[in-house]
């Protein structure tokens, strides 16, 4: 037996592990080995690297271990359990261990993932686990993955500047807290540590296999796991989604905005380039050190790079030619699902400067010697401020008319109002006298007012009419809530309330009457009737969002209306208050239909009764894409029942807006002001049934068409589209139609507004379509409709 004594710094000497072996080995009692070496060597050693101490002194006796692996008396279950964790996470042969390969780029920082190795037994119940070798395998070629071993606090082990590969390293004894000492014939350890370090050479997926290879754990002397990479996504986020610049008057400085293009995915963002449907370069982009002009597909080479949660500031720059409205649509090509868009406008939100009342200021009667007074407010309805620089009286030949403000705005003192805020100036109409005629008929008294302001229309009138009235008869009085214009689908409530008598009478009867509305708007009524002081002018309808029932004014157009009133003394009003409402979409594109049929005498007679049932159709230009079926008609293809040799578009699921896809999305993931709303769908009488598009999208092309569902044996039905682009009526479409018969009425073109036919001729004047009988889809059979 060969045994050598090393000298240890403290004195003590320290046997090899020739003698350990030897020491380990024997079963009975203390072994004694006599040093060679001189004095400092002791008759008594430690084991080689267990970490116990040698003898301090001569005739200190080293301690063996407790128990001989090798040889377990019955019963005794004692061995190692590889146990290996990824953070606080055990690690299986089964489930890989996934890396985010998005958190890095090809050539940038590797992505390190921390592994440690314990042996998951009791110390009464442990032998040590060594470590013999620990490797990652991948696949032939590839570089992306290496293990490299760590020191205890996971740090990579560095030798002559390198670090040290897993297969190179030396592991100690993983062994349990409390384990002793002796029983180890390595340093002892609590876990063994590597890291598999992920450099990133390309954007494929990536596999490595981890190979540990132990002794001491009878269950896994051989344990695999694989790592592998996942790329992520990237994802685009641009903010704003609608830039709007000010006022920029032609030959200005360009306006600039700011747009942050947000990288919200997992993946880097590759920006590929730049899209603008509309030919306009008064529109410029500056991004990533690039300048597109508008009007041009540009395409990113190399693409500009965003990486995963950061983002990028981009600016766009508005320099206009003329006074013109801009608009035009910026897409921004990328690797990301889908492509955002933002939508660009100039010189569309000029100063706005609402005036109430707009046109005209009626004092109607107003006593002989007393004083009415009324007020004209003006707000400022736009984002930037307005400057009122001037507010006078003009006309008024017979002096009964003063405006009872103070100091009053003019050009070199003008009255600014910031966005929101209003003005209010007070006229009064004092007559001295009646006004009559030659045949001694009483006339108004007139003047106007002269507003001049800093918006596109700088100059406004609004006329003065005042009635002297000798007579002391009542006076009626209408107040509109909310004004003289509003939306389709708005409640109007009139107020007769604030109508007056000659003191000390006072007004008790009223009568409220129907002048005129607009063609095809049925069953308009006050409501709760036409005697009381205050009414809601409209229909009953639906709301389709909350499913309440509501009285409201649903066909564009202008309604007129009158009020006469009595005093307590019979008298009555010796002229009515007549007062128009006009109602106007202010969306960019709404589309009506209205339908009258002459067999159904009772249209307006509820909505549980039996009418003919028509439905508008508004379809995007996508649904002139669709597969035509060559045979049977499925939900795979689209008929071509017009025999014009290309699908037809109705009934083309989401790409269709009618009464079964009422909201579809068209536009923009991030907005929902280009998608299509049907706002309205009638089933039983006369309509309307109204679609809006509050923004459309530039470059399409939106389909308009009618369907006559169900007669409901009421026959032929006159069907008219009024289509208003801009709060503007474009045109209007009658055409009789048949049950089951599909009218292809017109196109419209965006942005242009342009109307077109079905064959892409511009209309230079209304047209009325063309009609298909016994129109069918799959759709409408499955539905059980227009089977005839």
């Amino acid at each position: 037996m060969k045994t050598t004594c090393l000298n240890r710094r403290d004195g003590s000497t320290k046997a090899t592990a020739g003698w350990w072996t030897a020491v380990h080995r024997v079963t009975l009692g203390l072994a004694f080995v006599a040093c060679s070496s001189g004095p400092a060597c002791s008759s008594g050693a430690a084991g080689p690297t267990s970490g116990v101490a040698g003898a301090d002194a001569a005739g200190t006796i080293a301690k063996k271990c407790s128990f001989d692996k090798d040889n377990l008396p019955v019963g005794i279950d004692r061995k190692a359990k590889l146990l290996v964790r990824q953070g606080l996470v055990a690690v299986t042969a089964t489930a890989p261990v996934v890396i985010n390969a998005s958190n890095t780029t090809i050539g940038g920082p590797p992505i390190d993932v921390q592994f440690q190795i314990s042996n998951d037994r009791p110390a009464s119940a442990a032998v040590e686990l060594l470590i013999n070798k620990i490797d990652s395998v991948s696949p032939s070629g590839e570089t992306a993955f290496s293990c490299v071993a760590a020191d205890s606090a996971g740090k990579a082990v560095i030798k002559d500047g390198l670090p040290v590969a897993c297969k190179d390293h030396q592991w100690g004894s993983v062994v349990p807290v409390e384990f002793e000492p002796a029983c180890s014939s390595r340093e002892q350890i609590p876990a063994a540590r590597f890291i598999i370090r992920f450099n990133k050479t390309d954007n494929a997926s990536k596999q490595t296999t981890v190979h540990i290879k132990s002794d001491g754990d009878p269950d896994s002397p051989f344990f695999t796991f694989t790592v592998q990479t996942k790329q992520g996504k990237a994802a685009i986020n641009v903010a704003p989604q609608i830039v709007d610049f000010d006022v920029v008057a032609p030959g200005a400085a360009p306006q600039v905005r700011g747009i942050a293009i947000q990288n919200t995915g997992e993946a880097t963002l590759l920006l590929t380039g730049v899209q603008w449907p509309l030919q306009d370069k008064t529109f410029t982009l500056k991004v990533g050190g690039k300048t597109v002009i508008g009007g041009t597909v540009t395409v990113f080479e190399p693409p500009i790079e965003v990486a995963a949660a950061t983002g990028l500031d981009a600016e766009v720059l508005f320099a206009p030619t003329d006074d013109k409205g801009r608009k035009a649509t910026l897409t921004f090509t990328s690797n990301a699902s889908g492509n955002a868009t933002v939508q660009l406008q100039g010189n569309l939100n000029v100063p706005c400067l609402l005036v109430k009342p707009e046109k005209s200021l009626d004092f109607s009667l107003v006593y002989v010697g007393s004083e009415a007074v009324k007020p004209v407010t003006v707000t400022n309805c736009g984002d930037g401020d307005v400057h009122i620089k001037g507010f006078a009286l003009a006309d008024d030949a017979q002096a009964v008319y003063a405006i009872k403000d103070g100091k009053l705005p003019t050009a070199d003192t003008p009255v600014v109002l910031a966005k929101n805020a209003k003005a209010t100036y007070t006229i009064a109409c004092t007559p001295s006298s009646e006004n009559k005629d030659k045949d001694g008929k009483p006339q108004p008294f007139t003047a106007k007012i002269n507003l001049s302001d800093s918006t596109a229309k700088p100059n406004k009138v609004i006329n003065l009419m005042c009635t002297g009235n000798a007579a002391k008869c009542p006076t009626p009085v209408i107040v509109a809530d909310p004004g003289e214009q509003i939306e389709p689908q708005s409640v109007l409530k009139l107020k007769g309330s604030a109508s007056y008598a000659a003191p000390p009478g006072k007004v008790v009867k009223y009568k409220w009457k129907m002048l005129s509305q607009p063609p095809g708007a049925v069953g308009v009524q006050f409501w709760p009737n036409d005697a009381v002081a205050d009414v809601i002018l409209g229909t009953k309808g639906t709301n389709p969002k909350t499913g309440a029932p509501v009285v409201w004014l649903t066909v564009a157009g202008e309604y007129k209306v009158q009020l006469q009133v009595w005093d307590d003394t019979g008298t009555e009003s010796c002229a009515a208050h007549v007062f128009s409402v006009l109602v106007v979409p202010s969306v960019a594109l709404h589309v009506e239909l209205l339908w009258d049929t002459p067999e159904d005498k009772t249209q307006d007679d509820g909505q549980t009764a039996d009418g003919a049932d028509l439905d508008l159709h508004v379809v995007h230009s996508k649904a002139y894409e669709a597969q035509k079926c060559s045979g049977t008609v499925t939900s795979a293809c689209q008929p071509d029942l017009d025999k014009d040799g290309k699908a037809d578009p109705w009934f083309s699921g989401v790409y269709d807006v009618y009464w079964y896809t009422p909201a579809p999305k068209w536009g923009s993931a991030q907005s929902n002001l280009d998608d299509p709303g049907l706002d309205l769908d009638d089933t039983n009488g006369w309509g309307p049934e109204n679609m809006n598009v509050a923004m459309p999208e530039d470059g399409v092309t939106y389909g308009v068409g009618v369907h006559y569902w169900d007669a409901h044996g009421f026959g032929p039905s006159i069907a008219t589209v009024r289509i208003y682009i801009l709060g503007a009526l474009k045109a209007t479409f009658v055409q009789e139609m048949n049950e089951c018969e599909m009218w292809f009425t017109s196109q419209v073109q965006w942005p242009s507004g342009d109307l077109l036919d079905f064959g892409g001729a511009v209309f230079k004047a209304p047209s009325a379509g063309k009609i298909v009988p016994k129109y069918w889809s799959a759709t409408s059979i499955t539905l059980n409709a227009c089977k005839k």
